[in-house]
């Protein structure tokens, strides 16, 4: 991935992203019946990617894979690091993908 910077394609450093699951406690009080969330959490409050508005990127992407197989996130900002869900657990069952994290995105959990 790239971005424009004074008239030159920079490239966008990549971040790490460390899983945890969340629920615990819900998991516990209906023993085991609603499973627990995983969310992505990248350390730091803000990426060392610092990008003007507006903005033009572009996606590289290897032979044979698809623009469609990129999802862009919406982080959630806390203290020391930004999340995501990439799972949300219910009742029996656990959910993940595109439509879960636009929901999370919505609030819609």
């Amino acid at each position: 991935m790239y971005y424009k910077k004074g008239g030159e394609w920079t490239e966008v450093l990549p971040e790490i992203v460390n899983w945890a699951t969340g629920g615990t406690l819900k998991n516990l009080g209906s023993f085991g019946i609603v499973k627990k969330d995983v969310n992505g959490r990248i350390p730091g409050a803000h990426s060392r990617n610092s990008i003007a508005l507006p903005a033009e990127f572009v996606i590289r992407a290897p032979e044979s894979v698809s623009i469609t197989e990129y999802q862009l996130l919406r982080l959630r900002p806390k203290e020391d690091f930004r999340e995501f869900r990439t799972v949300t657990g219910g009742v029996f069952n656990l959910r993940g993908g595109a439509t879960v994290l636009e929901n999370a995105r919505r609030g819609n959990q």
